[in-house]
């Protein structure tokens, strides 16, 4: 089979996993699957979307594992960090930002 992608096999693809995303596992239940919901006039055509469809949402399951396992970076200024060292013993990924120069926060803003 060619690896050539044509764009009409690419926007089946993807309304079908836009339509049907929670449905797609595996090669043969996508196609069985397309078979059902779609009119597809030759079967090399219909493995061609299915195998793109198979692509598509096996890049979509790795992206969302790679969220999930990504940590999340905060930001805080040095102050803070010493504030959250104290109460939780040391917080991991966080990212020291220097605080703005030139603001008061012990005077009222109205008062010169």
């Amino acid at each position: 089979m060619d690896c050539v992608c044509t764009k009409t096999m690419k926007v089946a693809a993807q309304v079908i996993i836009e339509e049907y995303h929670m449905c797609l596992d595996n090669f043969h239940n996508n196609k069985r699957l397309c078979k059902e919901i779609a009119i597809i006039p030759s079967k090399k055509l219909c493995d061609k979307i299915v195998d793109s469809v198979t692509h598509l949402m096996k890049r979509i399951q790795r992206s969302w594992g790679e969220d999930l396992h990504r940590p999340e970076i905060v930001k805080v200024d040095p102050d803070t960090k010493d504030m959250l060292k104290l109460d939780f013993g040391g917080v991991f990924n966080l990212q020291i930002t220097h605080p703005i120069v030139g603001m008061n926060f012990k005077t009222p803003r109205g008062a010169v």
